[in-house]
C-alpha cells in the first residue's frame, strides 16, 4: 500500500504527517508500496488529483479545497473506511455514519506522545504555511511573548512543541487537531480567506466543538496586498466575511451556518474549475511569494513606520486572542473519535491480512 501525496504542491502541516505517522503506528500495512493500492489518509486530499489507476483506500481524508471525486462512478476502485466528517460525507453522497474524525487524533496513541507530562511551554501560535510566508508573525509573536511555530518546518518537531504548550493559537487546522488529540487547549484564528471553514467545521463536528474563529488583521503590507488579491482568487475559500465585533474592540468572531459553508465551498469549487482563474491565481501567488522572499527587507526600509505599526497591531491582537475562550473537546467525544479511527484501522488491517485488496487491483498504478 502506497501513501498518497499530492505532487507538485506545497504540502500542509497536516498532510506532512502522513509520511511517518502511518508507518510508525501500522508498519505492516505499508511494506509493499507497489501493490497498486493508494492509501488516502490525513488532509484535504479527497479531490480530482487522486490516482486514476489502482485501488483508493480512504481512511479519514476530507474534501473542501477542490471538487471531490465521484466515488460512485467506479465503486470497484474505492474502499472507504471513513472520511473526516459529516460535511465530507454529504459532499461525497456517503452516509453520515461514514464520518470518523481527522485521523491525526491517532497521535494520542503514538509512543512518542502517549505518556505526556505536565505542559512545560507557553502559548504557541501556528499559522498556515502561506501566512508564515507573507506576514510578520514571528516578530509579532516575539513582541507579544508568544512562541511561534513554523508549519513549514519538521512536522515531528512541531508536534513536540504543541505537546509541550499550555495553549495553541491555531490558524493551521492540524495544529488544533493535534492539540485537541494531546489534550492541549486551543483557540482558532483566521488570517486570510485561504482558510477553509468547511474543513474545520467538518472535523469539529466529530469532536463536539464549534468552529468560531477570530479574524486577525494583516501583520504586513504584503499581507494586506495578498488579502485584496485573494478576494478574486481561486485559492480563497471564504466568501464575504460574516462577523460580529467583540465588545472590547478586539479581533472579530466569524461564524457560518452549514448552508453558508456549502455555498462558499460551491463558489470556491466553481472558481477552481476555471482554468484561466486557476492559472492566474497561482501566478499571482507565486509573484507575491517571490516578493516576500526577496523584497521584504528593502520594502521595510522604505516604510519602517508602516511595518512597525502593523507588527505592533498584530502583537496587540495576539494578546487579545489569549484572553478569549479556549476550546478543548469533551473527554467523551475525544475518546469516541479516537475509537472510531482505531476501529477503522483495525478493519483495514483485517481486510489487508485476508487479501481482500488483491481482488480489486487489476489496474495497477
Amino acid at each position: 500500500m502506497k501513501i498518497h501525496v499530492n505532487r507538485g504542491v506545497e504540502r500542509s502541516f497536516g498532510e506532512a504527517l502522513n509520511a511517518w505517522l502511518w508507518p510508525d503506528l501500522f508498519p505492516s500495512l505499508f511494506e509493499d508500496s507497489a501493490d497498486g493500492v493508494n492509501f488516502v489518509g490525513i488532509g484535504c486530499i479527497l479531490d480530482e488529483r487522486l490516482p486514476a489507476r489502482g485501488l483508493n483506500v480512504v481512511l479519514g481524508a476530507g474534501t473542501g479545497h477542490a471538487p471531490s471525486p465521484d466515488v460512485h462512478a467506479a465503486p470497484a476502485r474505492w474502499r472507504i473506511y471513513g472520511v473526516r466528517g459529516p460535511l465530507t460525507a454529504r459532499l461525497m453522497d456517503l452516509p453520515e455514519s461514514a464520518a470518523l474524525s481527522d485521523p491525526a487524533v491517532l497521535l494520542a496513541r503514538h509512543p512518542r506522545w502517549r505518556q505526556r507530562g505536565a505542559s512545560s511551554g507557553g502559548a504557541l501560535f501556528v499559522p498556515r504555511a502561506s501566512s508564515a510566508h507573507f506576514g510578520q508573525w514571528p516578530a509579532a509573536c516575539a513582541l507579544a511573548g508568544i512562541e511561534f511555530g513554523d508549519p513549514r518546518g519538521d512536522a515531528r518537531t512541531l508536534v513536540d512543541r504543541i505537546a509541550r504548550a499550555r495553549l495553541v493559537v491555531a490558524e493551521s487546522m492540524h495544529a488544533a487537531v493535534i492539540a485537541d488529540a494531546l489534550r492541549v487547549p486551543w483557540i482558532p484564528v483566521v488570517l486570510s480567506r485561504e482558510v477553509a471553514p468547511l474543513t474545520w467545521t467538518d472535523w469539529a463536528a466529530t469532536v463536539g466543538v464549534e468552529y468560531l474563529p477570530l479574524l486577525l488583521a494583516p501583520s504586513s503590507p504584503l499581507e494586506q496586498l495578498r488579502a485584496r488579491v485573494l478576494s478574486h482568487s481561486s485559492l480563497a475559500h471564504i466568501g464575504p466575511y460574516r462577523d460580529q465585533a467583540r465588545r472590547n474592540g478586539g479581533p472579530r468572531e466569524l461564524a457560518w451556518t452549514r448552508e453558508q459553508l456549502l455555498g462558499d465551498h460551491a463558489a470556491s469549487a466553481a472558481r477552481a474549475a476555471q482554468p484561466w482563474r486557476r492559472r492566474a491565481s497561482v501566478l499571482a501567488d507565486g509573484l507575491l511569494q517571490r516578493a516576500a522572499q526577496f523584497a521584504a527587507v528593502p520594502h521595510e526600509r522604505m516604510a519602517p513606520a508602516r511595518y512597525r505599526r502593523l507588527r505592533e497591531q498584530a502583537a496587540t491582537q495576539l494578546h487579545q486572542v489569549l484572553a478569549s475562550p479556549q476550546r478543548l473537546s469533551p473527554e467523551g467525544a475525544h475518546r469516541r473519535a479516537l475509537q472510531r479511527c482505531e476501529d477503522a484501522v483495525g478493519q483495514l488491517q483485517a481486510d489487508s491480512r485476508a487479501g481482500r485488496f488483491a481482488l480489486s487491483t487489476g489496474d495497477r498504478s
